[in-house]
């Protein structure tokens, strides 16, 4: 770092002079590769930025960071006085690369390291965003936003993290990593409040929402919900769609589906007709009325009255007073008493 710039004519060729300004030079070679201040009058080095994204400072393609007293940006004042039709930003880099430098290989215009120390007692943030939203009736006021477009075969990712529990191949078992945390603060009760939202752009059909797989490892849980903390549904499912549901591509070496003992699967809204497995009798209980189309096979069933399509019914003689044994009951309501043999 140099302060004041070296020369009575600053650096060389971009017109340095003033107390003020600053001459970064990261590699000790003087002009070249030099981050440095520049008047406005000399942008031979910039990038040709359409107004519409004016900035305070820029960084073209040829690595310099420009800062720029912008004809938009009152920086003594801190304020943005940018026509309402022309966008503006505090730091504008622009990247071009065009050489192939194979496979594992990172590139890009921002690159953070943040070092703790074992005995650091605070939040470390690689990056922070913060926005104060000052009653504004208008638009959509964003944290981090990534626009990522492409033409090439190459994957594109909107965003992507790697957490690791190690560093150097030391472990502190202790820790637990989590790969994105979304906490909201609600106070009012009228406002609409998503913690992730997933929207299908464009005019073809996406494959999946959200796809969990894993590489060299496994999840124990795919998606795990504390119900404590749900205040109606779990999960919902709105609108219309072929298959609500579907398990048929799935191999399941304990069970399919698997329920509580004495919670109920409700078959209709109101929660009148459901299934439900009673603990305290051992059996399983359907509630209104059932009916099986196909074959039932089963080692052995108690029942009560068999209701036919035809409209007879068999019923027992106890429930009717007429003694023991079984009865049919005609659909006109007369009785008929089945008398049976020994064999």
């Amino acid at each position: 770092m140099v302060f004041p710039p070296q020369g009575t004519g600053g650096v060389s060729g971009y017109g340095v002079t003033k107390l003020s300004e600053l001459e970064i030079d990261a590699d000790k070679d003087w002009n070249n590769k030099t981050i440095y201040n520049v008047s406005l009058a000399d942008v031979s080095n910039m990038q040709v930025i359409p107004p519409s994204m004016d900035s305070p400072i820029r960084i073209s393609r040829d690595g310099y960071l420009h800062p720029i007293a912008g004809s938009f940006i009152n920086m003594a004042a801190g304020t943005d006085t940018t026509p309402n039709n022309e966008g503006c930003f505090g730091i504008f880099v622009y990247m071009h690369s065009s050489q192939a430098p194979g496979p594992g290989v990172v590139r890009g215009p921002f690159y953070s390291i943040l070092k703790i120390a074992s005995s650091a007692n605070f939040y470390g943030f690689g990056y922070t965003s913060e926005i104060i939203d000052l009653s504004s009736n208008y638009g959509e006021h964003v944290g981090f936003y990534a626009n990522i477009k492409g033409t090439g075969a190459g994957a594109l990712w909107g965003f992507a993290c790697e957490v690791y529990d190690n560093y150097n191949n030391t472990w502190n078992y202790n820790k637990t990593i989590v790969g994105m945390e979304i906490a909201m603060f609600k106070q009012n009760s009228n406002s609409v409040s998503v913690g992730l939202e997933i929207i299908a752009k464009g005019d073809k059909i996406h494959n999946s929402g959200i796809r969990i797989y894993g590489e060299g490892t496994k999840w124990d849980t795919g998606i795990n919900i504390n119900a404590n903390y749900i205040n109606t549904w779990c999960m919902r499912l709105e609108g219309s769609c072929p298959v609500g549901i579907s398990l048929e591509e799935g191999n399941f070496s304990s069970a399919a589906i698997r329920i509580k003992s004495d919670n109920k699967i409700d078959l209709e809204a109101t929660g009148v007709k459901y299934i439900k497995y009673d603990s305290a009798l051992g059996r399983i209980y359907i509630s209104g009325d059932t009916r099986i189309d196909g074959d039932c096979k089963a080692r052995s069933f108690t029942t009560g009255d068999i209701t036919f399509e035809n409209g007879w019914v068999m019923s027992e003689a106890e429930k009717h007073g007429l003694g023991e044994g079984l009865i049919l009951i005609s659909p006109d309501g007369k009785k008929y008493r089945l008398v049976l043999d020994e064999v």
